[in-house]
């Protein structure tokens, strides 16, 4: 069964003799009181998804809310430490949810590229695109950090204990090779790869059957020798589970960006898909006027 929280947050201070909590709410007689605790943590979170949405103009799928909020995350400092990688999701899930504000805008060295749509039984998503090109070395390989997090609604069947998500859905971004396309993007919890086709490891560290996934992959000096690149969905279902008629909804974040934090990423990667007739739309924020008196 999957791993929760698949986020965190903090739930006030302990307080001392001089201090609060640093947390403060209202009783049901409308005080307001000061505590601590992790129970404070879920409706925090919920606070950020919902000025996440109160912030597009027309809204949100439930899937596109969750994952601009799971991909905005981030582990805090203490937490980032090597020995704890393999057990620090089990704690504190993909992290700390970010500001909802900068989840909605990017700098120019970087691009956020929001895919939302349902896929369908015997269909799987591709969609190929370059790299950008203020990325690419003279040889061929492509520079920049990746980070990719994906959403989808399964179907879920109590009665069968711990195989109760039907289905699973994967996405894999790949570059060209030569010969064909070779996966560049891992689960940011995965062991090393040679342990990584192990079924017990793809469930426990990947994520395998569970709705909410991330990924992350960084080369600082290139990769390949090709900046095609594309991105794939692929979706398996339990032994004797049929895929739902109506598809399975989905979201896709894929950013992409300058580690040096310098070269025009957003606007090479617009152009170009521009130029190859890609639909692209941005996503809306609404202006809100706040009165004052």
């Amino acid at each position: 069964m999957g791993v929760k929280p698949d986020l965190a947050h903090f739930g006030g201070a302990v307080p001392t003799t001089k201090k609060n909590s640093g947390l403060a709410s209202l009783c049901a007689d409308g005080a307001i009181v000061t505590d601590h605790g992790t129970s404070y943590a879920a409706p925090i979170v919920s606070k950020c998804v919902s000025t996440l949405e109160s912030q597009v103009v027309g809204g949100l799928t439930r899937e596109a809310l969750f994952a601009l909020t799971i991909h905005s995350a981030s582990l805090p400092t203490p937490l980032r430490h090597k020995d704890l990688r393999n057990i620090v999701r089990q704690f504190v899930g993909f992290g700390k949810p970010g500001n909802a504000l900068d989840a909605m805008f990017t700098s120019d060295y970087e691009i956020t590229l929001v895919f939302t749509d349902t896929l369908v039984m015997n269909h799987e998503m591709n969609f190929g695109f370059s790299w950008p090109q203020c990325l690419a070395n003279p040889d061929g390989s492509c520079r920049g950090h990746i980070k990719m997090s994906l959403v989808y609604r399964p179907i879920l069947e109590s009665r069968f204990g711990a195989e109760f998500v039907r289905v699973n859905i994967d996405a894999r971004l790949q570059q060209e090779d030569g010969k064909g396309f070779k996966g560049r993007v891992a689960q940011s919890y995965l062991p090393d790869a040679k342990e990584a086709n192990l079924e017990a490891d793809l469930i426990e560290h990947g994520l395998k059957w569970w709705p909410t996934k991330v990924y992350e992959a960084n080369f600082p000096e290139g990769k390949g020798k090709s900046s095609n690149w594309r991105l794939v969905l692929k979706s398996l279902t339990r032994a004797g589970q049929g895929f739902p008629r109506k598809g399975v909804p989905f979201t896709v974040v894929l950013s992409i960006s300058d580690p040096s934090l310098s070269e025009p990423v957003f606007r090479d990667m617009r152009l170009n898909l521009t130029s190859r007739n890609v639909m692209i739309a941005d996503i809306r924020t609404g202006t809100r006027l706040r009165p004052t008196v």
